[in-house]
């Protein structure tokens, strides 16, 4: 299956800004999406990564200050550019390198290194920073990185450069369903925050029948979707569950639900820490643990949340 996961660093989970300081959303951010990138490449699925063009730009650039930016504003030291069709970047993708799709012509191939420092940007001073000031969390820093590189298949992951909202981004995807010369019968969706992923959960979901498969989130979203028919287009606004199965009902397309735990829990509050704390075995569980986040059996409710070791006096 090829499997494309929308994923921004742009001012990542707020909602979580009363524990967690910005550059530490932003790392825990990237540990999910390192979650969600391994399980899907361990059962030998194809990622790919939709992210906004400055993403991009500064993976490619912020290593060589001298690499000169030209008119495109694309370094062209850092990538290299060819003429292709998206199923010829897939191909060639497989083989070597890694592309950024900027139209349905034209790519950009991405370094393996630059597609790590995309998933984790080492220089970001405001991890330097908080990697200096808070004892363990640089040793975490360094196990993470080797962790990753382990788990994560970076040559093996494409990377789509979209500025537009969720909706147009996808849909912009999902339009080589219904082009003759790309081989995609089948494209999924999946959101970079489903920390409790699995493989036997995402395989659940690829293998159920229906012309739209869905895994809709505890607040009535679309935490993943298959989409096997090509005149089907997303709306991830409100409770986009609902309008995705209206949508596909009213055009007389057969839907399946998958109903998981795992791919209905996305993480953006802190009352959704301690399901990571309890159910997660990789990196983000490891990272919450490393900033002292640990869980907390409340005496008076009975039920379990969160409690953090090191006060966090530093919150944007």
């Amino acid at each position: 299956m090829h499997v494309i996961v929308p994923y921004t660093d742009v001012s990542p989970k707020t909602r979580l800004n009363s524990i967690l300081t910005a550059s530490e959303r932003t790392a825990f951010a990237q540990a999910m999406l390192y979650d969600v990138i391994s399980t899907l490449q361990s059962n030998g699925h194809t990622v790919e990564l939709l992210i906004p063009t400055e993403t991009v730009m500064q993976a490619t650039d912020q290593r060589d200050q001298e690499t000169i930016i030209d008119s495109t504003g694309v370094s062209t030291e850092a990538v290299s550019t060819s003429t292709s069709t998206h199923a010829d970047t897939t191909e060639h993708n497989a083989a070597s390198d890694n592309y950024v799709s900027q139209s349905p012509t034209h790519t950009l191939s991405v370094t393996p290194e630059a597609i790590m420092r995309i998933l984790r940007d080492d220089d970001d001073p405001d991890n330097e920073a908080s990697t200096q000031e808070r004892d363990g969390d640089k040793e975490y820093i360094d196990i993470t990185v080797d962790t990753a590189q382990n788990q994560i298949q970076s040559n093996q992951i494409v990377v789509t450069a979209d500025d537009r909202a969720l909706t147009p981004a996808v849909n912009s995807c999902l339009n080589r369903l219904s082009d003759t010369e790309t081989p995609f019968s089948e494209l999924a969706v999946v959101m970079a925050d489903l920390a409790l992923i699995t493989p036997t959960a995402i395989e659940r979901l690829f293998a159920r029948e229906g012309d739209i498969v869905l895994a809709p989130g505890r607040g009535g979203g679309t935490n993943a979707i298959v989409v096997r028919h090509p005149a089907f287009r997303v709306d991830y606004h409100g409770t986009s569950y609902r309008d995705h199965y209206q949508a596909a009902t009213d055009a007389s397309l057969s839907v399946g639900v998958v109903d998981s735990m795992r791919l209905g829990t996305d993480i953006d509050k802190p009352t959704d820490l301690p399901e990571v704390l309890l159910h997660n075995n990789g990196m983000s569980s490891v990272w919450l643990q490393s900033a002292g986040i640990e869980l907390n059996l409340d005496d008076n409710t009975g039920r379990v949340g969160i409690t953090r070791k090191r006060k966090n006096e530093d919150v944007d």
